[in-house]
């Protein structure tokens, strides 16, 4: 079995061990009870958390299969641009849905991240001039 096997199935035992205190039990099972007055809201929060894991897993297979076509490194140096991703896109969603996203961030906290994209984009740029056959 493979490590990604392996780690689903850790990530299920995990959530079923929460079931086992009489106190979280309890609160899983109140917090069930409130939605389901609010049929709406459980249908959205439904779908949303179904996009979720559903692109959760392709990108999943998509890292599987990108190392099985090239060099590992290279894919581990790409793994770094997802946080990219994620503040190019939270930036937008965070003027959007300003309660959702409610963050405050100082500059000294801007300049960590730009940054830190700039340490990507130079590690990045360093596995492509590498030499190594990225892919086949």
């Amino acid at each position: 079995m493979t490590g990604l096997v392996w780690s689903r199935l850790g990530i299920f035992f995990g959530g079923i061990s929460l079931l086992f205190s009489p106190i979280l039990r309890r609160q899983i099972f109140d917090h069930s009870r409130e939605t389901k007055s609010q049929p709406g809201k459980v249908q959205k929060t439904s779908i949303l958390f179904l996009l979720s894991k559903t692109s959760a897993g392709l990108g999943s297979f998509c890292i599987v299969y990108a190392v099985s076509l090239g060099s590992v490194s290279f894919v581990q140096a790409l793994s770094g641009m997802q946080y990219v991703f994620l503040l190019c896109l939270a930036i937008p969603l965070s003027l959007r849905f300003p309660k959702v996203f409610d963050e405050k961030l100082s500059f000294s906290d801007w300049v960590q991240k730009v940054g830190a994209i700039i340490l990507i984009g130079i590690g990045l740029w360093l596995a492509t001039q590498s030499g190594v056959t990225l892919f086949l």
